[in-house]
C-alpha cells in the first residue's frame, strides 16, 4: 500500500467536489467563473514567460553573450473582430441580416436580381 503525505491534496475528491459545484452554478455564474479562470491562466502564462526570459538573459550574461528577443505581440488592428451592427434585413426571414461588409449574402443577391433595391432592406 502506498502512503501519501497528508499535505498532498486528493485530486479525485477535489475533482468530484468541483464538478458538483460547477453543475449547481447558474449560467451567468459559470460564464463569469470561466472568464475569471481564463484571465488567471493568461496571467500565469505571462508570468512564466517573463520568468523564462529572465532566466535566458541571466544565463546569457553569465557567458558574456548578448541576447535580444523579438516582441511576440504583433501590432494588431483594434477593430479586428469588432462586431458590427447589421444594416440590412431579409424581409422574408428576419433572422437573416447583413452588415453591408464583405460579399452580399445569397438572399440579398436573389432579391436584387428580382428587381428590388438595396435601400429597401435597410434596417
Amino acid at each position: 500500500m502506498i502512503r501519501t503525505n497528508s499535505i498532498e491534496p486528493d485530486f479525485n475528491s477535489w475533482e468530484q467536489t468541483m464538478n458538483a459545484h460547477l453543475s449547481n452554478m447558474s449560467l451567468n455564474d459559470l460564464t463569469r467563473f470561466i472568464a475569471e479562470a481564463e484571465c488567471a491562466l493568461a496571467k500565469k502564462r505571462n508570468a512564466q514567460h517573463q520568468h523564462v526570459m529572465e532566466e535566458i538573459r541571466h544565463l546569457a550574461d553569465s557567458i558574456n553573450v548578448k541576447v535580444s528577443f523579438r516582441d511576440s505581440e504583433k501590432p494588431h488592428n483594434k477593430l479586428k473582430g469588432f462586431k458590427v451592427a447589421p444594416k440590412y434585413r431579409n424581409p422574408e426571414n428576419p433572422n437573416q441580416t447583413w452588415t453591408g461588409r464583405g460579399y452580399r449574402p445569397l438572399w440579398m443577391v436573389a432579391l436584387i436580381d428580382a428587381g428590388h433595391r438595396l435601400e429597401e432592406f435597410r434596417i
